[in-house]
């Protein structure tokens, strides 16, 4: 994996109180109508980031929007390189866990585990415990993703709900939806913290999130 990545990898819906394994599941709530959220969860705060970023309870680190080329109408939180996007709630009801899913759009030059150009990784934060650290890559470019875990080396794009969609022509783009479950919490407040390493330009490789949902239980 490279020194740049050193610390512990949970893979999609890593569960930090009872270690259990949430399989991906797809959801596009700006793109399905009526779409259902990780069972057993009560939705807190959806975010498809259609119109003004935010709401009640919630406030976003930064509200830049983009729109691939392929789809004007599906915008999204991005484009960011070398960034921290963090989610900031208040207003909890009372609860012992959180799930947090969202899709995440790796554009153009991911590396994936390659530690020439990467490794390039997506890394998710709560309330300044790491939770969730993996690699994403593409084609021609990637020497493997830890994504989607928990353990291993998997090919370039791995897990993914799609790939090639959002119209980005160099070495293209994915989706993927992360699902990150049975987060041990029971305070009224929690931040969210979302960020990459990556260190090659935003013209090269970037990110962005989209359908973002936050539940309790």
């Amino acid at each position: 994996m490279g020194s740049r990545l050193s610390r512990r990898h949970f893979g999609v819906g890593a569960a930090v109180a009872a270690g259990a394994w949430v399989a991906p599941s797809v959801i596009g709530l700006d793109r399905v109508a009526a779409a259902t959220p990780s069972g057993g969860y009560t939705t807190f705060y959806t975010e498809d980031f259609q119109g003004a970023v935010g709401g009640p309870g919630a406030a976003w680190s930064t509200t830049i929007t983009d729109v691939p080329p392929a789809d004007a109408n599906r915008r999204f939180l991005g484009q960011f390189n070398a960034d921290t996007v963090t989610l900031s709630l208040s207003g909890l009801p009372a609860h012992d866990c959180l799930c947090i899913e969202f899709d995440f759009y790796a554009i153009q030059s991911w590396d994936g585990n390659n530690t020439g150009t990467g490794p390039d990784a997506l890394e998710v934060v709560v309330d300044g415990a790491l939770l969730f650290s993996e690699t994403f890559g593409h084609p021609g470019q990637a020497a493997g993703q830890s994504y989607p875990g928990p353990s291993g080396v998997f090919p370039a794009q791995s897990g993914a709900v799609e790939t090639g969609t959002l119209g980005y022509t160099f070495f293209s783009d994915t989706v993927y939806r992360i699902v990150i479950c049975d987060i041990a919490h029971t305070a009224s407040t929690a931040t969210i913290s979302i960020s990459d390493t990556l260190f090659q330009s935003i013209g090269d490789e970037s990110w962005g999130i989209d359908n973002f949902f936050v539940g309790t239980a």
